[in-house]
């Protein structure tokens, strides 16, 4: 008997463009991959300008809690 479990997966390809703080150096960028790394979200860039975000199963994000946007 074999058991086969499915967990939905879902990508998000997530543009933060290259940014004027020298090259690939966006602080957009370098925000949202810290947050991601934070999360344990598997993430990989595509190229200078976007990331992309791999999602599966069901999760709660710490980020979700937050009453401010600087935290």
């Amino acid at each position: 008997m074999r058991l086969i479990f499915l967990i939905r997966c879902v990508f998000y390809l997530v543009i933060t463009g290259c940014g004027t703080h020298g090259m690939g150096k966006s602080k957009l960028k370098q925000s949202v991959t810290k947050l991601l790394e934070k999360e344990g979200i598997q993430c990989r860039e595509e190229n200078r300008g976007t990331i992309l975000i791999k999602l599966d199963g069901y999760r709660e994000f710490s980020f979700l809690e937050s009453n401010s946007d600087t935290e």
